[in-house]
């Protein structure tokens, strides 16, 4: 799988980690310098990961302030999420969590 696509499953992996911990109706704030420092990627890559994402309808953004700073915030549109698939070992659980935006 490309970059791309590894990064994006990374982000999405990461938003629903922080989803069920927010305190803000399921809405997660996320700079790209967060992204960076979280995901070890660049800026750029957190822009396309991005895109990605939202190009298959699996969150949705909005630029909200926080912490009196303009922050994208992101959620997790369940129903665009694919299915959970049973994995047999670690790799295979590395190989379908790129896999699944295949279903997308």
């Amino acid at each position: 799988f490309c970059d791309r696509e590894r990064d994006a499953a990374s982000m999405l992996e990461q938003i629903l980690y922080w989803t069920p911990r927010s305190k803000m109706g399921g809405w997660i704030a996320k700079s790209d310098k967060e992204w960076e420092e979280e995901l070890f990627i660049t800026s750029y890559a957190a822009k396309k990961a991005r895109k990605y994402l939202l190009e298959r309808g699996v969150i949705e953004t909005k630029i909200k302030r926080f912490n009196s700073v303009p922050t994208t915030h992101y959620k997790i549109v369940p129903d665009k999420l694919p299915k959970p698939r049973p994995c047999g070992g670690r790799d295979a659980h590395h190989r379908s969590a790129a896999a699944c935006f295949a279903r997308i």
